[in-house]
């Protein structure tokens, strides 16, 4: 470990680089594995048997990379973080059990960072680095009397921006369909290690599954390419496609699917309980039709925001093409009690403004080609009848037949917050168990049918989809 750490010394002599080169060295060199068995449940393992082994839970990889960054003369101490209470710790009494992942606090040149060596796949320079979601900290340095803030930056710029484009020769050519996908800061480290866990054949193979939903025609046309960037932190997918039958009964419908699940409704509208939103959230679609002929059209735009998020969307007229602009941030990381329900109206308008409907009547256009009649049609309802809206009446049609613990109303009764875990750990998607180790367990409890609700959403990283599971403590029987 000692003639590592001096290689990372000799190979640079600014005290940035070297940072680096000590994080990358702890993410990607020791894998993020524990052994919690006696002392070692809240004990770290010694610097150098990690090293020797590279392997380590949160703390073992904390307490070697701080030791690196010391003996290389940075300032860096551990610090202990709730990865779902955050904030709220302040409200809580100060305890041991308080914490359940550990960080690592390093100031430098000013400036205070707060990187975490677990995660593997982190890319960019550190101007770029963005701290992780935990809110609050305690710090382990000498003088330290509380906990200390985390703060998150608001994203000013979409962090991932979905370029789509159309190329309609004809009616009864195929259409070409291209996506551009730039990632960048924390969903450029994302995506990067979805492709680091799969391949990009398996990738590829469930984004064409994907438009198949609605094209069930449509063909790859060529290989999924990835272009990463990862000085600048900026991850780049494009995806090529062909559509053959583009027209279903002259039409097709269009719709900003990037955005969708951002603006789902929450399963229990009447809360006691304020409502978390993902913050900071900022992401773009463009579509984009290009046409034989110039269509005819009136240039648009709407917005709708409130406290918590803000959508704003614009269509226009660019030479031969229709684009469509999409936008979709939020603004803060909860909406309280009070204004869920004018939260929930602004989730409704965005939603209902997520697609148009291309008519196929005007690609012919005219024998001398001059402007054709109106090409698209605001929709609003419509397209949500044809596309959105099934995915909703699908949650309709599970209230009435749910399966336990899918909804408040069914919520598996457990004896205890282990029972709870327990189920968890048996759950399991893409043909193989959730991976609860890797991943913190979002919680959230309400009030339903005057019981006391426990609910947990876990994510499966294989397929990108999360799934929401209901508990209550059942009455003891005496």
């Amino acid at each position: 470990l000692k003639a590592r750490v001096e290689a990372i010394a000799t190979s640079s002599s600014s005290p940035e680089e070297r940072l680096l080169a000590s994080l990358r060295l702890v993410q990607e060199e020791v894998r993020y594995l524990g052994i919690e068995i006696g002392p070692y449940s809240r004990q770290p393992t010694l610097p150098a048997k990690v090293w020797a082994r590279r392997f380590g839970d949160c703390k073992d990889k904390a307490l070697l990379l701080t030791t690196i960054l010391q003996s290389l003369g940075i300032d860096a101490v551990p610090g202990l973080v709730n990865t779902e209470a955050g904030k709220l710790l302040d409200s809580r009494q100060p305890s041991p059990s308080s914490f359940d992942h550990a960080i690592v606090n390093v100031r430098l040149n000013g400036r205070t960072y707060w990187l975490d060596g677990t995660r593997t796949f982190q890319r960019g320079s550190l101007k770029n680095y963005y701290n992780p979601p935990f809110a609050r900290a305690l710090v382990l340095r000498p003088g330290t009397s509380g906990l200390e803030e985390i703060p998150v930056t608001p994203l000013t710029t979409a962090t991932t921006f979905a370029s789509e484009r159309y190329r309609i020769e004809s009616l009864t050519s195929p259409v070409a369909f291209t996506v551009l996908t730039t990632y960048t800061g924390e969903d450029a480290d994302d995506m990067r290690y979805q492709i680091g866990q799969s391949s990009l054949e398996k990738l590829a193979k469930r984004y064409l599954n994907f438009y198949a939903d609605d094209n069930p025609q449509i063909e790859s046309a060529a290989p999924l390419q990835v272009q990463d960037d990862e000085s600048n932190n900026t991850l780049i997918v494009t995806e090529q496609y062909s559509i053959p039958n583009f027209w279903k009964g002259s039409i097709h419908d269009l719709s900003a699917d990037r955005l969708v699940d951002e603006v789902t409704k929450p399963s229990v509208s009447r809360r006691v309980m304020p409502l978390r939103v993902k913050y900071p959230l900022n992401i773009r679609q463009r579509i984009e039709v290009e046409m034989p002929h110039t269509p005819y059209w009136n240039d648009t735009s709407e917005s709708f925001h409130d406290n918590a998020i803000d959508f704003q969307f614009t269509s226009k007229r660019s030479g031969k093409s229709l684009v469509f602009d999409y936008s979709l941030k939020t603004l803060r990381d909860h909406v309280p009690v009070k204004e869920v329900p004018q939260h929930l109206a602004t989730l409704d308008s965005i939603f209902e403004n997520l697609g148009y409907r291309v008519s196929s009547d005007s690609v012919g256009g005219t024998s001398n080609g001059s402007v054709v009649g109106v090409f698209v049609i605001v929709i609003g309802g419509i397209i949500v009848v044809t596309r959105i809206l099934p995915r909703r009446r699908k949650w309709f049609q599970r209230r009435f037949v749910s399966r336990q613990g899918e909804d408040p109303a069914t919520a598996i009764g457990v004896a205890d917050g282990d029972e709870m875990l327990r189920y968890l750990q048996r759950q399991s998607c893409c043909a193989k168990r959730f991976d609860l180790d890797h991943q913190p367990l979002r919680e959230e409890t309400l009030t339903f049918d005057g019981n006391r609700i426990t609910v947990f959403r876990i994510h499966c990283a294989s397929c990108n989809t999360s799934r929401d599971v209901y508990f209550k403590v059942a009455e003891r029987v005496n």
